[in-house]
């Protein structure tokens, strides 16, 4: 959680020289950088893995989880970090949502209820940004640097 929390803050000042997506490209190739040496562990395990299970941690990697790092580093760069990082607390509404449409599974009563409590606090959390001078309202975006 420690570098979840130092993530964000410490990605705006590579946002302000790079684009989002060599920021994502950056931060994914240090965290796999840093499984590495656990690799030895379950290394036959890997050599075993079909097709299937390989194509599903590539799926994985690059569809939900670089397409993330994209967002949140675009986010980061064009808004205040409080602002941006306050976002994450719609992901589980939006990934009930898909679930619903993606699959036609009804929410439990319990994934509902979390859903709209991590919605309000995003919401808490944007009421209370846009309080602040120097808002996300009265913010520019700010022009690609070249």
């Amino acid at each position: 959680m420690i570098v979840q929390g130092v993530y964000h803050p410490l990605s705006r000042g590579l946002l302000r020289r790079r684009s989002a997506i060599e920021e994502a490209i950056y931060a994914m190739v240090a965290g796999t950088i840093m499984t590495l040496p656990i690799a030895p562990v379950d290394w036959t395990q890997l050599i075993l893995a079909s097709g299937s299970a390989w194509l599903g941690a590539v799926y994985r990697g690059l569809l939900p989880s670089a397409l993330g790092f994209v967002l949140s580093g675009y986010a980061v760069a064009r808004m205040p970090v409080v602002a941006s990082t306050s976002l994450l607390y719609r992901v589980p509404a939006v990934g009930g949502l898909i679930s619903f449409c993606g699959s036609a599974r009804f929410p439990l009563p319990s994934e509902l209820l979390g859903a709209s409590r991590s919605s309000s606090e995003s919401q808490r959390s944007a009421r209370a940004t846009e309080s602040r001078p120097g808002s996300l309202r009265n913010a520019s975006p700010r022009p690609p640097q070249t």
